[in-house]
């Protein structure tokens, strides 16, 4: 386990703001259009380099001038991702800032947010959660949604339901079904902090019978959990016809 964790750290300790050369490094432009490159480079105050090929020359864009730049996921990232999984949130919450200001320009300072906010959440500090989830905000690129399921997960925390509800309303016309699936299941959360325990099965049950077994497992067994309980809660033996829905 020490081995591990110290891979994670090690990986993440990394300094610098230039990115290894890489095919699929671009800039967004403010008209949508992509400019394309082989590095790309970021200085602190959102200038951003753009090497157009190998040896070739290299475009600036001022901060303003663009949407976002973007490179291939840092290996930094993939760190995070790992020590998210393994539940090191105190890893993650060490590590998140300087990643964050290492890559807010290069498409990534939203989804390190979410992971930070993310670990803020495993440990029910919603307040800071939130204000993680606000910073990265300001520098979306491509990972709009998940911040809006941490937002989502953030508010319900603090019991601030009116400002989750509008969210989960546009999460449920994601494309993506997990996405959906969390809307679902995170509208049950809220009828049952209301007390609306009967209601709440019901949303439970629309992640169970709308989505597939396979494309959203973690989701669909969180509403076969939470609607069984709340079944048993009820007095309701129906409780044993959802426990064998596949």
């Amino acid at each position: 386990m020490r081995t591990r964790i110290a891979t994670v750290v090690a990986l993440i300790c990394v300094v610098g703001n230039v990115v290894p050369a890489a095919s699929d490094c671009y800039v967004v432009k403010r008209n949508g259009s992509k400019v394309k490159g082989v590095s790309l480079k970021a200085e602190t105050d959102g200038t951003l380099k753009l090497q157009m090929e190998r040896n070739g020359p290299t475009q600036t864009f001022k901060k303003g001038s663009y949407r976002f730049g973007y490179v291939p996921r840092p290996k930094e990232v993939v760190s995070l991702e790992k020590a998210i999984d393994a539940d090191k949130h105190d890893l993650v919450l060490k590590h998140a800032p300087q990643l964050f200001d290492r890559y807010k320009y290069l498409g990534w300072g939203d989804y390190i947010s979410y992971l930070e906010g993310m670990a803020y959440i495993a440990k029910k500090q919603f307040s800071q959660a939130k204000t993680s989830l606000e910073r990265g905000s300001n520098f979306r690129a491509k990972h709009e949604e998940e911040l809006l399921q941490g937002m989502v997960l953030a508010l319900l925390g603090l019991k601030d339901i009116d400002r989750a509800k509008p969210m989960l309303t546009k999460m449920m016309k994601s494309a993506d079904r997990g996405m959906a699936a969390f809307s679902f299941n995170a509208r049950g959360d809220i009828l049952v902090q209301e007390g609306k325990k009967k209601e709440a099965v019901l949303e439970y049950l629309k992640t169970l019978l709308l989505f597939q077994p396979g494309s959203v497992d973690r989701e669909r067994d969180k509403a076969r959990t939470q609607a069984v309980a709340l079944l048993k809660e009820l007095k309701d033996s129906r409780w044993q016809e959802i426990q064998k829905i596949d």
